[in-house]
Order: C-alpha cells, then structure tokens, then sequence
C-alpha cells in the first residue's frame, strides 16, 4: 500500500514550485516545526516553533489544508527524522497541481480547519523565571481529526487514490495519533 502511495506521489512536482515567486502578490503562512502525531500550518506565528512559508495570495488555505493533512503526516515520517518539521520537508513535499487550483472545497475545508483549531485551542498565561507573563496557545489537533479526515479525503481525490489508500492514509497510526498521548500541545 505504501509503495503504491509514495509511487504516485513520487510522479508530481515539489510544492516549492508552487509557491509565489518575487514578482507575484505573496501572503504568509506558518507550519509548525514541531509536535508529535499531527502537523499543522496556521495564518499567524505564535513562537519561534512556527516557521514562515510565503504564499501565492488566495492559496493560504490549500496550503494550509496540505500541510495539516494525514497525508502529509504520512510522508512526512517517511521522509523526515520524525521529530523537526524543516523547511526542506515542506518544499519538497510532492504537490499535485490541483491542489493549487481555484478549488473552493479545498480553501473551505481548510477555512473550517482552522475555525475548529481555535474552537479546541487552550489559551494560557505563563510565568517566566524574568517575571514577564507570556500568554501561549496550545492546539489540541486530534479534536479535529475529522476535520482532517475531510481534508484527506478531497487530497485523495486529486492525487488519484484508490479507495482502499485513502482509507490507509486517514487511519494511518490512529492508534497513537486519537489515543490520549496524541494531543499535539506546544
């Protein structure tokens, strides 16, 4: 089943060659570079952890729906040190071109993403050893699973999955991933 993923994912292009380029009207991004079963992108930078990904304007959402997707998890442990998200496993993640299209389900999908991170979102007030009170947001990204799970079902649709890989990569490690150890705090 792997093989026969990572085989037609092999066949697209890496996502860097769909990002904007300096002449283009841009906008921001940021995946986070850590956590554990889950990875997200999201529209603002709440610490250093989030790295800055630019854009082409009116794209934030598929971008932001690919990155947070399981199928991006997936290639991602396939590929990575299974620790550190690097800016290398962004850009040379395979994209399939329409992934990139006017595709209104795509940017609904991850406009709901994101409405159901913040719904789940913990906001805290830390205490530095310097006295400062550091306000931090922790997402608990499992509690959108299934918003993910659309996500990835709309990807498998575009990269051509059969039914029995798309229901591979939704449940991939979902023993881990939904079990209590499977919040991805910050």
């Amino acid at each position: 089943m792997e093989d026969a993923l990572l085989t037609k994912l092999l066949t697209k292009r890496p996502l860097s060659e769909f990002l904007a380029t300096n002449n283009e009207l841009s906008a921001t991004v940021y995946y986070h570079s850590g956590g554990r079963y889950f990875r997200k992108c999201i529209e603002k930078k709440l610490s250093n952890e989030y790295k800055e990904l630019t854009v082409q304007h009116g794209k934030e959402k598929n971008i932001i729906s690919l990155i947070s997707s399981s199928l991006y998890y997936w290639y991602w442990l396939l590929e990575s040190d299974c620790y550190h998200v690097t800016k290398t496993d962004v850009l040379e993640f395979p994209c399939h071109p329409g992934v990139m299209k006017e595709d209104v389900t795509l940017i609904d999908l991850g406009r709901k993403l994101l409405f159901d991170l913040e719904k789940n979102a913990v906001v805290r007030n830390r205490h530095r050893k310097s006295g400062i009170i550091v306000q931090e947001v922790n997402y608990y990204v499992r509690k959108s699973k299934f918003q993910i799970d659309l996500i990835d079902m709309h990807l498998s649709k575009i990269y051509g999955f059969t039914p029995e890989e798309t229901d591979f990569i939704i449940n991939y490690d979902i023993k881990y991933r939904m079990g209590g150890a499977g919040d991805d705090e910050e």
